[in-house]
C-alpha cells in the first residue's frame, strides 16, 4: 500500500512540476509569436457592412467588440450595405490602397474579440441620430485608444464606391488624431479630388473650407508621418511587391493555414486547467502577455462629422 500511495504522490508531483513548466513555456510562445509592437501586431481595421443588422449602443467608451459608440446619442441599427457586393468590393479595395503604406489590416470580416477598430459603412445620418447630408461620424483623439468605432452613410454618398472608401478613410483616421485638410490630394480633405489620393508626407493645413488650427494643435498636420507613428510602416518594398494587406493572420488571431496556433491554444488550455496551482487565482499575468491580448479603457473624443 505504502508502494501505491508513494508512486501516485510521485505522479501527481511530477505531474504539477510539468505544468508548472509548461505554462510559463506556452504563454512566452504565445507572446513571443504575437509580438507587442506594431511592427509584429498590426492594428486590425474592420469594415462593417451590417450584413446582419448590427445595434450599435451609446456609450462613454467606445468598443468595437460590443458595438458600443461614444459618437451616438442614440441606438442605432443601420440597414445593411445597399449597392451590392460588386461596389463593396470597390470599397474595400480603396480602403487597403489609402492604407497600404502603414501597418494595418483592412478587412471585411468579423474580428470576434480580438482588439479592433471599426467603421460602419451603412445606412444614411439619419439612422445616427443626424440631419441629412452628413457623410461620416468619428470620435476625434490625440492620443489614439485601442479600439474606436465610426460611420460612413453610403445611403448619403450614393453608389460611389471610391468615394465611400476614401471617406472611410477619413473617419478611421479621425480616431488617432488626424484632422480635415485643404489639399485635394489629401484623404483628409472636403475639396474634389484633383487626381488618386493618399495621405501626403508634407505640412497640410488643416480645415475644411478655410484655414484654421489643427485639433490637435499646431497649424499645419503631415497625415502620412502621424500615420505612421501611430500604426508603423509597411516595408516600401514589401508594399510594391505584395499590394495592401488584406486577410492575413493577425497576431493570436487564427487564420486559415494556422494549424499551429490550433495546437498551442489546445496546449495553453489543457495547460491551465491542469496547472491552475502554477498560476494562483488572482495572480497578474506576464505584462507583455497582458498588453498584447487585453486592451485598456480609452478617453472619450470629441466627435467629428463629415458632410
Amino acid at each position: 500500500m505504502a508502494e501505491i500511495v508513494s508512486g501516485t504522490h510521485v505522479a501527481v508531483l511530477a505531474t504539477v512540476l510539468v505544468f508548472r513548466l509548461l505554462i510559463p513555456l506556452v504563454c512566452a510562445l504565445l507572446v513571443g509569436l504575437c509580438g507587442t509592437n506594431a511592427g509584429a501586431t498590426p492594428r486590425v481595421l474592420y469594415l462593417n457592412r451590417c450584413a446582419d443588422r448590427p445595434v450599435v449602443w451609446p456609450a462613454w467608451e467606445d468598443d468595437a467588440v460590443e458595438d458600443l459608440s461614444s459618437v451616438l446619442e442614440y441606438v442605432a441599427e443601420p440597414p445593411p450595405y445597399p449597392y451590392g457586393y460588386a461596389s463593396w468590393q470597390q470599397v474595400l479595395a480603396t480602403t487597403r490602397r489609402l492604407f497600404a503604406p502603414f501597418d494595418i489590416e483592412v478587412t471585411d470580416e468579423d474580428p470576434g474579440d480580438w482588439p479592433h477598430d471599426e467603421v460602419f459603412v451603412c445606412g444614411g445620418p439619419w439612422h445616427a441620430g443626424l440631419e441629412p447630408g452628413f457623410w461620416g461620424l468619428a470620435p476625434f483623439h490625440c492620443q489614439p485608444p485601442e479600439t474606436a468605432v465610426s460611420f460612413v452613410f453610403p445611403e448619403s454618398i450614393g453608389n460611389a464606391p471610391e468615394e465611400i472608401g476614401v471617406t472611410v478613410a477619413q473617419e478611421a483616421a479621425h480616431a488617432w488624431g488626424l484632422d480635415h485638410s485643404l489639399s485635394c490630394k489629401d484623404p483628409m480633405s472636403y475639396a474634389a479630388p484633383c487626381g488618386e489620393r493618399s495621405f501626403q508626407d508634407r505640412e497640410l493645413a488643416c480645415g475644411e473650407y478655410f484655414a484654421r488650427t489643427c485639433g490637435c494643435g499646431g497649424d499645419q498636420q503631415n497625415t502620412y508621418q502621424r500615420l505612421a507613428d501611430v500604426l508603423g510602416e509597411r516595408d516600401v518594398e514589401t508594399v510594391a511587391r505584395e499590394g495592401p494587406r488584406a486577410d492575413e493572420m493577425v497576431g493570436c488571431r487564427i487564420g486559415s493555414g494556422a494549424s499551429w496556433s490550433r495546437w498551442v491554444l489546445v496546449l495553453l488550455v489543457i495547460a491551465i486547467r491542469w496547472g491552475r496551482e502554477a498560476w494562483p487565482a488572482g495572480a497578474p499575468a506576464p505584462d507583455s502577455f497582458a498588453r498584447s491580448c487585453h486592451p485598456p479603457s480609452s478617453g472619450r473624443g470629441r466627435p467629428l462629422r463629415t458632410g
